[in-house]
């Protein structure tokens, strides 16, 4: 799974508060073009790390 915080690198032992602000700011402004980036960020990056 995938998510904002993902995305802006939050992710295993990073810092709680911060995970949790960008999981709030995701609920606010929730769409589905939103949700369409996150998913094909998530291609670039998972490409770009091989």
């Amino acid at each position: 799974m995938t998510g904002w915080a993902q995305i802006k690198g939050l992710r295993g032992d990073s810092d709680l508060s911060e995970r949790i602000k960008c999981d709030l700011w995701y609920l606010e402004n929730w769409s589905l073009m939103l949700d369409i980036q996150i998913m094909f960020l998530t291609f670039l990056r998972r490409n770009n790390a091989n």
